[in-house]
């Protein structure tokens, strides 16, 4: 499968030099790290858990692409020719000893579509090889800014335990690989879709929430009719006529 996806998997994590850097040494010169701003709990739980339309959406979307197989070339000036045995391949197949290929990107697939953003993290042996993928929680990930367009690192969060990826600032290398969507605005986080059909997200939920209280109600509209004394006759009662015009009335307003 030829997709930007790959390339930069190939570019980023296919390096057999690993890269070290002195942590102090990059947080004395670094900015502060770049919030999102966007809260991706809020995201998963309007839009993912309690929506069955945007819950659907994204699970199609990320097990379609996660069932595709994937296709590595060797590419010569003259032609190209299908590699069926590769470290690659293999890696790709069985990213770590929880999740096989598909699952694994289904997950990284499904929250890019939530938060916009997806992060997989490269585990090395001690001489630079990669020997396993883990995705990344996006709401435990904080960009660190760079002086120029790369980031310079990426904090991920446990509670109190951060651990810092630094960025290579002249070769893009790192051991995190951040795939994001667009975003019109921000320099370091992807845009995520939920955030662009909130509205209407949000509008679904309430009709929903507005038809299960009224089932739970006798399918009654909530409210009632308190009719005032008359102030001559003291009288609480509604003439025949009255009666029958509210009653039209009512039905008319509240029968579909």
């Amino acid at each position: 499968m030829n997709i930007n996806f790959l390339s930069k998997l190939v570019q980023k994590f296919n390096n057999n030099n690993s890269i070290h850097h002195n942590l102090q040494s990059y947080i004395t010169h670094l900015a502060h790290p770049s919030w999102s701003g966007r809260d991706f709990s809020c995201f998963v739980e309007e839009g993912y858990k309690k929506n069955i339309i945007a819950n659907r959406c994204v699970s199609l979307i990320a097990t379609s692409a996660a069932s595709v197989d994937w296709l590595l070339y060797f590419k010569s000036t003259t032609n190209k020719q299908i590699i069926k045995q590769h470290k690659l391949l293999e890696l790709l197949n069985k990213p770590n000893p929880l999740y096989a290929g598909a699952e694994f990107f289904e997950n990284v697939f499904a929250y890019k579509l939530l938060s916009g953003n997806s992060y997989i993290l490269a585990l090395k042996s001690k001489v630079g090889e990669i020997r396993e993928l883990h995705f990344l929680r996006p709401d435990r990930v904080e960009v660190v800014p760079g002086k120029h367009a790369l980031p310079a690192g990426y904090i991920y969060k446990i509670g109190e335990h951060k651990t810092f990826y630094p960025v290579d600032s002249v070769t893009g290398q790192s051991d995190v690989l951040h795939i994001k969507n667009f975003h019109p605005t921000d320099d370091w986080y992807g845009m995520s879709p939920i955030e662009a059909a909130s509205y209407s997200i949000d509008l679904h939920n309430q009709a929903m929430k507005w038809n299960q209280s009224l089932l739970q109600n006798g399918a009654r509209p909530s409210g009632a009719l308190i009719l005032k004394s008359d102030n001559v006759y003291g009288s609480h009662s509604l003439t025949q006529e009255q009666f029958e015009r509210l009653k039209s009335e009512v039905k008319e307003q509240f029968t579909g």
